[in-house]
Formats: structure tokens, sequence, C-alpha cells
């Protein structure tokens, strides 16, 4: 990862596959990242800020989205966005909870 860097992300929304492009604006290790889609540029524009913080249990991970965009496309994709993170939480706890387990 550094800044400048391109992510090249594949998956699925709604069993349609997707890709997306995004470049590393800002790489502050062990402090902070920001990734913005550049690719496709259209009808949707996202800014993912991830920061990470001391906490007395290790790290604190924050998340920020920033989506712009108008009309059904934008709302669809605020939606999803939301919708994955709410999906994902309890799958990532789990995944840190076994790795501060020792397994």
């Amino acid at each position: 990862m550094r800044e400048g860097g391109r992510n090249h992300i594949r998956g699925r929304a709604f069993g349609i596959p997707i890709r997306v492009v995004s470049v590393t604006r800002e790489w502050d290790p062990p402090r902070r990242m920001v990734l913005e889609n550049i690719k496709p540029a259209h009808p949707v524009r996202l800014r993912l800020t991830q920061t990470f913080e001391p906490h007395p249990h290790g790290t604190l991970l924050t998340y920020h989205a920033d989506i712009d965009g108008f009309g059904p496309a934008a709302w669809i994709f605020r939606w999803f966005i939301a919708r994955n993170f709410r999906r994902a939480k309890p799958r990532v706890l789990d995944l840190f909870r076994r790795e501060a387990a020792g397994r």
C-alpha cells in the first residue's frame, strides 16, 4: 500500500459482477488511509477513510464513507455500502476475537 497506488476490486452487487479501481489518496501508517474510486467515475464517487487509534484492548478501526452522486444509482449505492458494513461487522469482530484468543 502506498499513496497513489491503485487497487483493483472485483465483486458482485445483487448478483451482477462489478469491477472498481480505487486510488490510495492518503497513506499515513499507522494512523489513516483514504481510498477513492476512479473507475467507474459515474454515477457515484466513493471516498473511504479508515482511521486507526490506540485502544486499551488493541486498535480501534473506524470507517467513514463519503458518497457523492445523485439519482437512483446513488441511493442504491449508499444503501448497498451501509448494508455491507452492517453485515461485515459480526464477521470482523469474530475474526478479531479468534485472533486475540490465539487461534
